[in-house]
C-alpha cells in the first residue's frame, strides 16, 4: 500500500512538473511565431510613411551642410511634393529631394566619364546614405542641351546617368535603392538660345524620396518645368521643339532598388517579386513598372 502511494505521489509529480515547464515556454514559443523580424520587408514597409517627413528633411539638411563643405560644381536643392492624390496606395504626400549638379561639374564636355576630381562628391554622397536610418529610392537622371541628334543625346545622357548610378553603389549606399534613366534633350530648364540657357539645360540629378513610385510619379510630370525662361516667343519655340512622344526607362542598379516590394492600395505587400525597370510617359503624365500593372 504503501508502495502504491508512492508511485502515484511520483506520477503526479512529474506531470506537475512537465505543466510548469510548458506553461513557462508557452509564452515565448507564441511570441516567436508572431514577432517581426527586426528590418523584415513588413517592418520597413509599414513604418516609412510614418517618418517620411522627418527623414526628408533630415536628409536635406544633411545634404546641405555637406554640400557647403565638400561639394564641387555648386548643385542647387529643389524640395518638391508628391500628393496622395497621385499615389492613392499610400497614406500621406510624399516629399522628394532634388539635388541638381551642372553637368560640367561632373564630366567633360561631350563625354560620359566621370571627372577623377569628383569623386570625393560621389565618396560624400554615399556616406549620407548610408547614415540613412530607413529605405530610400535615388534616381540619378541625366539631361543634354539640344545640339545635336536626338538618339545621340539620349544614349549620353543614359552613360552619364549609368556611370554616376554605378560608381555611387560601387562605393556602398546602405538600404538605398539607385535608378538611372536618361531623358537625352527632352526636357530643357530653357531655351536651348545661349551658350548660358544650354550649359544650364546640361545637368545630372539626384531625386530622392522614400518611395521611388514617388519619383516615377513626379518624372512623369516634369513637363511642367519645361522652357520657363526667356521670352514668351522663345518658351512657345522651345516646346515646340520637344518631342514628348518618346517614353523614358528607369532601370534598377542596387540590389535594394532590384528587390523593392509592391503596395497595394490598402499599404499591403502584394508581390516579393523583382522589380523591373520603370518606363515615364512624359506626354501621358504617368509611369508603368514593367512586369507589373499600370498603377
Amino acid at each position: 500500500m504503501l508502495r502504491t502511494s508512492w508511485s502515484a505521489l511520483a506520477a503526479k509529480c512529474c506531470a506537475f512538473l512537465i505543466a510548469v515547464y510548458m506553461a513557462g515556454i508557452s509564452p515565448d514559443v507564441g511570441a516567436q511565431a508572431v514577432a517581426p523580424v527586426a528590418g523584415s520587408q513588413d517592418e520597413r514597409v509599414t513604418a516609412w510613411w510614418e517618418t517620411a517627413r522627418r527623414d526628408h528633411d533630415n536628409r536635406k539638411s544633411r545634404l546641405l551642410q555637406l554640400s557647403q563643405n565638400q561639394f564641387v560644381g555648386s548643385p542647387e536643392f529643389y524640395t518638391d511634393l508628391v500628393s496622395r492624390a497621385d499615389l492613392p496606395q499610400f497614406p500621406v504626400d510624399v516629399p522628394i529631394l532634388r539635388v541638381v549638379f551642372p553637368a560640367k561639374a561632373l564630366f567633360d564636355f561631350d563625354k560620359d566619364q566621370i571627372r577623377t576630381d569628383m569623386a570625393k562628391v560621389l565618396d560624400t554622397v554615399g556616406q549620407a546614405l548610408r547614415s540613412e536610418p530607413h529605405s530610400l529610392s535615388v534616381f540619378v537622371a541625366g539631361h543634354t542641351d539640344g545640339i545635336g541628334d536626338e538618339s545621340y543625346n539620349l544614349m549620353l545622357s543614359i552613360r552619364r546617368a549609368e556611370n554616376v548610378a554605378r560608381e555611387l553603389n560601387q562605393r556602398g549606399v546602405g538600404n538605398a535603392g539607385i535608378w538611372r534613366i536618361g531623358f537625352g534633350k527632352a526636357v530643357p530648364l530653357r531655351p536651348n538660345t545661349t551658350d548660358e540657357n544650354r550649359a544650364i539645360n546640361r545637368r545630372v540629378e539626384f531625386l530622392m524620396a522614400a518611395r521611388p513610385e514617388a519619383i516615377a510619379v513626379w518624372l512623369s510630370k516634369q513637363a511642367d518645368l519645361i522652357c520657363k525662361s526667356g521670352s514668351s516667343e522663345e518658351m512657345k519655340l522651345c516646346r515646340e521643339a520637344l518631342n514628348l512622344s518618346s517614353k523614358f526607362e528607369a532601370v534598377p542598379i542596387s540590389s535594394a532598388a532590384k528587390e523593392a516590394p509592391a503596395i497595394s492600395p490598402k499599404g499591403e505587400i502584394v508581390d516579393f517579386s523583382v522589380v523591373g525597370p520603370i518606363v515615364v510617359d512624359l506626354k501621358r503624365r504617368e509611369y508603368e513598372v514593367i512586369g507589373r500593372p499600370q498603377r
